[in-house]
């Protein structure tokens, strides 16, 4: 029976042939830089240029593990540790890609964990890649454990100190992305990633218990941020120094704290390192 409009359940998302668990969005797009060409004397253009293409995407899962990261730093699914220097230093990635396109050598360029009090825990990946994929067909695997797991879920470490009042966390990590082109071929042969960066901002009720939280970690005395995910997952952002707070208060609510940190990216995980737990 032919199908009239995709819907979810018709689009597993595969990388290198393998089916990705959890995904909830995945976006793939193909960019021709166009500019229209003028001369003088004449009002209208002359015609348009078009440029080398761009791939770009983005995936959206929950994890409940680390398949999805050990994809993008080429290392066997069943892998219980990665780091963001892992996936940095991953030269030619895989296609990703449903059953209707996708991208043909994808890399992770940022990467972003997020859970807010009442929401679920989720990843969202920043994806570059080196050509276009028309899509193929994937068999989804039979779901098994957790469907997801929820803020109730996830405890925050600043420096070993448990962190009472969270409301809600982001880390992100980040590279700036450089396309190499050569002569006569317009898809680009490699992105290149330099200039690293790792931060994270935390949301708290305003509590007494947030001394030692906020401003303890400084470029003297850095320290780690560990997301704990039900004791399964562990995200630990490495080497981070506090950046910046501030607050607000509220006549309906609750008066809260926010404060960011930035990594000096250490030299062994390039600040995220990701451990799975049996």
């Amino acid at each position: 029976m032919a199908i009239d409009g995709y819907q979810g359940k018709d689009c597993p998302i595969a990388f290198g042939g393998s089916f990705i668990t959890r995904a909830q969005t995945f976006e793939f797009n193909r960019n021709k830089p166009t500019e229209e060409r003028y001369e003088l004397g004449n009002a209208q253009p002359t015609g348009v240029l078009q440029r080398a293409f761009e791939y770009t995407g983005r995936l959206v899962w929950n994890p409940i593990g680390v398949q999805v990261e050990n994809f993008f730093a080429g290392l066997t699914e069943s892998g219980s540790l990665v780091s963001w220097k892992q996936m940095c230093e991953l030269a030619v990635g895989m296609p990703l890609v449903s059953p209707k396109g996708g991208l043909q050598e994808a890399i992770c360029t940022g990467l972003e964990y997020s859970v807010r009090v009442g929401g679920d825990f989720q990843a969202t990946a920043t994806i570059m890649g080196n050509g276009w994929h028309s899509g193929s067909a994937y068999t989804a695997t039979a779901p098994s454990g957790v469907p997801a797991y929820e803020a109730k879920d996830v405890h925050v470490t600043v420096n070993e100190v448990p962190s009472a009042r969270a409301q809600g966390v982001t880390a992100r990590v980040n590279v700036r992305p450089d396309r190499l082109y050569e002569l006569g071929d317009a898809d680009p042969i490699r992105t290149a990633r330099d200039r690293i960066s790792a931060s994270c901002e935390i949301d708290w009720v305003e509590s007494d218990s947030l001394a030692g939280l906020v401003t303890a970690l400084t470029n003297e005395a850095p320290g780690d941020i560990v997301i704990d995910v039900d004791s399964k997952i562990l995200i630990e952002m490495k080497d981070m120094v506090w950046e910046s707070e501030g607050g607000r208060d509220n006549v309906n609510g609750f008066a809260t704290r926010r404060a960011t940190y930035r990594s000096k990216t250490d030299a062994a995980y390039w600040g995220l390192h990701i451990i799975k737990n049996p």
